[in-house]
C-alpha cells in the first residue's frame, strides 16, 4: 500500500512544477516528490528481491 501512495504522490507533484510561484513553492513540490519516491522505493526493491528467489 505504501508503494502505491508513493507512486501517487510522485505522479501528482509533477504537474505542479508547471506553475512555479517562487522558490519556496518549487522546493515544497520537490520535497513532496522526493518523499513519494522514498515511500515507493523500499517496497519495490523488496518485491524485486523476492521475485528473484
Amino acid at each position: 500500500m505504501a508503494a502505491g501512495v508513493g507512486y501517487d504522490l510522485s505522479a501528482g507533484c509533477k504537474p505542479l512544477l508547471l506553475f512555479p510561484r517562487g522558490l519556496p513553492a518549487i522546493g515544497a513540490v520537490l520535497a513532496m516528490d522526493r518523499a513519494g519516491k522514498g515511500l515507493h522505493t523500499p517496497p519495490r526493491d523488496a518485491m524485486i528481491s523476492l521475485a528473484l528467489l
